[in-house]
């Protein structure tokens, strides 16, 4: 989403500082009219009830004893999954990717053990978590990254990759 918002802007200034039948002109600043059609573009949106649930679980999973910190990481990381190309564009799509037999994205998923969180306080903790993620509203800590594992592995798809960063209990890559 980020990356075709990007892509919409430069597009409008490009039309803007260019005119085809006149050639290159100073920029002209955009209208207030502009500026109000653009604003569903830049403004977040409410993450829909099933796609907070989705990032919730997979924080609550992934990273509910690494604290504030580890939690709001791997939100980051499904959060940048979601932008990228590779992966599906929705939170739920990127937990479930690969279905709920062994290989999944994430290990919990398809462990066919129950996902129901026991620990409530830490399952608002996430959710809460999740909602602002989605919304945009932390800075992301993981440097853009979208993969991580516990410090305690060593992936072998990791020798492809850069390490951003180690929050809690997990290394994140890109």
């Amino acid at each position: 989403m980020r990356l075709w918002l990007r892509a919409a802007m430069i597009g409008v200034c490009a039309l803007v500082v260019f005119d085809l039948t006149r050639g290159p002109r100073l920029p002209v600043p955009p209208t207030s009219r502009q500026l109000v059609d653009l604003l569903p573009l830049v403004l977040p949106k409410n993450p829909s009830e099933e796609q907070r649930a989705c990032l919730a679980l997979a924080i609550y999973h992934e990273a509910r004893s690494d604290g504030w910190a580890g939690m709001e990481a791997v939100a980051h990381a499904v959060r940048n999954r979601m932008d990228a190309l590779l992966y599906p564009q929705s939170a739920c799509g990127v937990v479930k990717q690969g279905g709920e037999t062994p290989p999944c994205q994430f290990s919990w998923w398809c462990d066919g053990k129950p996902d129901t969180p026991r620990n409530r306080h830490l399952h608002q903790m996430a959710d809460h978590i999740a909602a602002a993620v989605l919304m945009d509203q932390y800075t992301d800590t993981t440097y853009g990254a979208t993969s991580f594992h516990a410090t305690y592995v060593r992936p072998y798809w990791t020798e492809h990759m850069k390490k951003t960063v180690e929050i809690g209990r997990h290394v994140f890559y890109r």
